[in-house]
């Protein structure tokens, strides 16, 4: 090893490029294996979470009268395999605010041992308890460390502190008793906790989804645990009978499966081992350029009486000492790693769901095995080539002047950089076009000016959601939507199933044409105004159709695919196969074909548009607001909080924007595309370092043959060109392995580019242009030097 340390220390420009190199390609690896690691080793503060499952329970009973209360009472009576049982529900909340600053809420109603249950601590202030229960029920909160530092700068008095929290249905203020840390928000989906009512019974009653976790204790094992849940289901059906779903009870694991790795992950792996590969192969070229430089030296050893096996132990000893020093940058660059995922991947998104990227030790050992495998595998081959050494053509011939191309075999090395750089420049170059065209895409409307909203009663009981009160409800919530200044339009829609999915059209001569139909839209007479879709051919709805029988229009594909040239205007349509009894509905107008949401794939084929005005007044229905564009963020909030008095207690009220889902998918694709886009970069840099290293070694083999050459009279471009030529051929072949590969390489990215196909030419080629510019670049300075090949000092050596 020392002799190692010294021979690096007199090449210190070939181990600056090794290790940087070696080192910036780890860093983004083990970033890569910090995410792996995170998915499989979740970060968690509850205790022992592997002990905690989430109880699911079913069953409604003979009289259908079996609630949340009466489901709670059976277990804390039946299981004795567990400490304790806890609830919790959703709270109202979705604006959070604290003087002029405000955040998204995201709120639980908990029981007042669900804390302790789970083993929490705070890291500030308390958290709620039985003993208190009383004294927090009223207005205490729990919040996550995010909301303390975004919105009282961990602040330590938390007597001073108050959350407004607002919701559809409520408003009010709450003091903060307690910070739970991070890692509890990603664990849990919420940001702040409110304590359940002090009658938890009364409340589990009203709540249809209350949710309930239980531990197990440490001498139980699960199989006990469910042998409890069949007594109490056995219990629940001798009391209440049996009613239409039956009773059971079942428990999930809430620490997730650490080894449910989706595409993703791999794709990420993937392109962290490809970075590597590179630099690894990169790694060996290095060798094999500065080996050929000390030639006579190993020639001179083996005279003297070394073996081979010392010479390749020595080369594998560098290769050694430059991954270790590699895995040292690379441990810290991989800090910038890890910012680089945290800071491209958006909140929520499904690369990394909730998990708590951290530096520990299995990342660091797995890093640093993977760096030294790898080094030590591509080591190999060069210190095979190096260690034979022919001692009379050594000591005789100078350094490189030797006329042999023996540096095709390493020429594999290239290829397969170039092959592997193509396959990762080709993804981003796909995600990047994805982005662009998700972002051109049309609807056929202006959707950025469009939100939806609903407002839902409670469902406590059939009185709550009878068709009258839900009229009332829709009646109440137009009229105060129309009251905006801001809204320059309200219409309402609602999507209705068919019992038999066929549509029958009236053609011309009497005839008739069927075709499968999901569904159709009703909706009020203004609602294709509404939203922005012009009728082509016939007339728009008038106000007077929902006093007739009703009438149809569909969009002008679905007219062309079952009239054909026929005009369907004035022809009848009914939403049932032509031997069903339903009533006809009369066609008055065309409308233009649009997409009503993001197609998930390329080529997704339309579904056939078809909107209905009539007398038929469905209760449920959702309303289509149009506003200026600018002031759709303001809407938003504002619509959350006017509507606050017309939703009835326990109901909810909720909005929408029309362009939501194509501005998500554009956010995570420019955030893969920024990701992959430095594992692209890497590569770049990397390949061409690896041409430039190839390309210099054959370069100094050939000093001979080229001095000759130039003797002969050989032109310094025709020297040029021919040097051109061999980085040329490794550029052709591995850009061509590469266009062959990434056919399956793309199929990775495939879920992330929407609109696109995963073979596309124009992404291959753009990648290959750019791939084919910094290798030609990176082949200037070896040809250059080739042309200053010296004929006297080569002949003046022979």
């Amino acid at each position: 090893m020392l002799a190692a340390v010294r021979s690096l220390r007199r090449s210190p420009g070939f181990t600056a490029v090794a290790v940087v190199s070696l080192g910036l390609a780890l860093g983004l690896v083990a970033a890569v294996f910090g995410l792996v690691d995170a998915i499989r080793h979740p970060v968690t503060v509850t205790e022992k979470p592997e002990r905690l499952f989430q109880v699911r329970y079913s069953g409604d009973g003979a009289a259908g009268r079996v609630t949340a209360a009466n489901h709670v009472e059976v277990l804390e009576r039946s299981i004795r395999s567990v400490e304790g049982l806890a609830w919790y529900a959703h709270a109202p909340g979705e604006m959070l605010s604290h003087g002029d600053l405000v955040a998204q809420g995201h709120g639980l109603q908990v029981s007042a041992n669900y804390f302790a249950l789970l083993g929490v601590r705070p890291i500030a202030g308390r958290l709620f308890t039985p003993a208190l229960a009383a004294d927090d029920q009223p207005a205490s909160v729990v919040i996550s460390e995010q909301l303390w530092v975004a919105l009282f700068d961990r602040e330590s008095r938390l007597d001073r502190l108050s959350l407004r929290i607002e919701s559809g249905t409520a408003s009010g203020r709450r003091q903060v008793v307690g910070v739970v840390p991070a890692e509890f928000m990603v664990e849990s989906g919420a940001n702040f906790w409110i304590p359940m009512p002090a009658n938890a019974p009364a409340f589990t009653e009203r709540a249809g989804n209350l949710q309930l976790v239980a531990r197990l204790r440490p001498t139980a094992a699960i199989d006990s645990l469910n042998a409890d849940f069949k007594v109490a289901a056995a219990y629940m059906t001798d009391v209440h009978g049996t009613g239409r779903r039956a009773f059971t009870y079942r428990a999930v694991p809430m620490l997730r499966d650490g080894y449910d790795l989706r595409a993703m992950h791999w794709l990420l792996v993937g392109a962290g081992f490809a970075v590597l590969a590179i630099a690894c192969a990169n790694l060996a070229n290095l060798i094999l350029a500065r080996g050929l430089a000390r030639r006579r030296d190993r020639a001179v050893r083996l005279s003297l009486g070394a073996r081979r096996a010392d010479l390749i132990r020595d080369v594998l000893a560098e290769c050694v000492l430059l991954s270790l020093a590699g895995v040292a940058l690379g441990l810290v660059a991989a800090a910038w790693g890890f910012d680089l995922l945290r800071g491209t991947l958006p909140e929520q998104n499904p690369v990394i769901g909730g998990f708590v990227l951290t530096m520990n030790w299995r990342v660091i050992a797995l890093s640093s095995a993977a760096a030294v495998t790898a080094a030590l595998i591509f080591g190999l081959l060069p210190a095979g080539r190096l260690s034979d050494v022919n001692l009379a053509e050594s000591i005789k011939e100078a350094s490189g002047t030797t006329t042999a191309r023996r540096h095709g075999r390493f020429s594999a090395l290239v290829i397969g950089q170039v092959a592997l750089s193509l396959a990762l420049l080709t993804g981003v170059s796909l995600l990047l076009r994805a982005s662009r065209a998700t972002q051109r895409f049309d609807f056929g409307f202006d959707a950025r000016r469009l939100v939806e909203v609903w407002v839902a009663p409670a469902w406590r009981s059939a009185a709550d959601t009878a068709l009258e009160k839900r009229l009332a409800l829709a009646a109440a919530t137009e009229t105060r939507l129309q009251q905006f200044g801001e809204i320059e339009a309200v219409a309402w829609r609602a999507g209705s199933g068919i019992r038999n999915p066929v549509l029958t059209v009236e053609r011309s001569g009497g005839g008739y044409r069927s075709r499968f139909l999901r569904g159709f839209t009703t909706g009020s007479p203004n609602l294709l105004r509404t939203i922005g879709i012009p009728v082509i051919r016939g007339r728009d709805f008038l106000d007077s159709d929902v006093l007739g029988d009703g009438s149809v229009i569909v969009d002008s594909a679905t007219a062309l695919r079952l009239w054909g040239s026929d005009d369907p205007v004035g022809k009848l349509v009914k939403f049932a196969p032509e031997d069903r009894i339903a009533p006809w509905y009369r066609v008055v107008g065309v409308a233009r074909t649009i997409r009503p949401a993001m197609p998930t794939f390329a080529g997704e084929e339309l579904e056939p548009q078809v909107y209905l005005v009539s007398k038929d007044v469905p209760g449920h229905r959702s309303f289509v607001v149009r506003a200026t564009a600018d002031t759709i963020p303001s809407l938003r909030t504002a619509i959350l909080r006017r509507m606050r008095d017309i939703v009835p207690p326990g109901g909810s009220v909720g909005v929408r924007g029309f362009d939501d889902a194509r501005q998500e998918m554009i956010r995570s694709q420019l955030a893969l595309s920024r990701l992959f886009g430095a594992f692209g970069v890497m590569s770049l840099a990397l390949c061409a370092l690896g041409m430039y290293s190839v390309l210099s070694y054959a370069v100094s083999q050939r000093l001979r043959e080229l001095g000759i050459r130039v003797a002969l009279g050989a032109t310094r471009r025709r020297i040029f060109l021919d040097v051109l030529h061999d980085g040329a051929v490794l550029v052709i072949a591995g850009t061509a392995s590469g266009g062959i590969a990434t056919i399956w390489t793309n199929r990775l990215v495939d879920p992330y580019i929407g609109l696109l196909y995963h073979v596309d030419a124009v992404a291959l080629v753009t990648a290959e242009a750019v791939l084919v510019g910094v290798a030609l670049a990176a082949m200037l300075r070896p040809a250059v030097r080739a042309t200053r090949a010296d004929p006297v000092e080569v002949l003046r050596a022979v």
